[in-house]
């Protein structure tokens, strides 16, 4: 291979490597990884319409949705939510800090 390539005028070459390095990252483009979005209010009219449209586009994105409280949470979840897409987190809390790194 490497007599085979030496005989390959350089240009002819270079011009190889860069559409092969173009179709490697035009392959890497098309299959993007999921954004990890957090949505405040997760529980609430807005919070939980702007959940519910990052959900629907789950190939897209990883949504966390943060609710306040327990209940909050479990109406998420009676409602078809997956209970491991969302955080119970008080912000007024002195524990928010911590909370928020875990999730």
């Amino acid at each position: 291979i490497s007599a085979t390539m030496s005989t390959i005028p350089l240009s002819t070459r270079a011009t190889a490597l860069a559409l092969f390095l173009l179709v490697s990252v035009a392959k890497g483009l098309a299959s993007p990884m999921k954004k990890r979005v957090l949505v405040s209010g997760a529980g609430g009219q807005t919070g939980q319409a702007l959940f519910r449209k990052f959900l629907a586009l789950s190939d897209e994105f990883d949504p966390l949705g943060v609710v306040r409280t327990e209940e909050s949470k479990a109406a998420l979840v009676e409602s078809g939510v997956p209970a491991s897409n969302i955080a119970v987190i008080d912000v007024s809390s002195s524990d928010s800090d911590k909370l928020l790194k875990e999730a």
